[in-house]
């Protein structure tokens, strides 16, 4: 019996964080989940790697020092990325979790967050991925998800 079957390999998340303690827990809960986990001190630190999307989805928090969250997924949109970003935040404005879902957020999650709470998010990013459409009339901007 062979043994060496084709192992599919995990499935990769960048997480963007400059508390390298929290960086650290949240790699360590998408590890246990089964994806491979890479931390990043900063967008710019993520932003400098090639190629571009060298990950399946983000998880980032929204305010840091240099770019921003919602900075960091303009570039993504400019450069034609279409990886999903999940967004963590202990701001509870509605103005800026509507202007990071407005850029292409898949979701805002509010600290703390839990294990639960975070995969499920992640496994809501990857199941959507690339296959969204956006309902561009105006006052809907990324307001309507399709699924295609």
């Amino acid at each position: 019996m062979d043994t060496s079957a084709a192992v599919k390999p995990a499935l990769i998340i960048a997480v963007i964080d400059d508390d390298k303690g929290m960086r650290d827990a949240i790699v360590e809960i998408l590890e246990l989940d089964g994806y491979a986990g890479r931390g990043f001190a900063s967008a710019a630190s993520f932003l400098a790697i090639e190629p571009l999307d060298p990950c399946d989805c983000i998880i980032s928090i929204l305010r840091m020092p240099g770019i921003d969250g919602v900075g960091l997924q303009r570039r993504l949109n400019l450069a034609g990325s279409r990886i999903p970003i999940v967004f963590v935040s202990s701001y509870d404005r509605e103005r800026t979790r509507l202007r990071a879902l407005d850029a292409g957020a898949i979701s805002v999650l509010r600290k703390p967050v839990s294990a639960a709470e975070l995969t499920d998010a992640v496994h809501l990013a990857l199941g959507i991925g690339a296959r969204i459409l956006y309902d561009d009339s105006p006052g809907m901007a990324g307001a309507d998800i399709k699924l295609v």
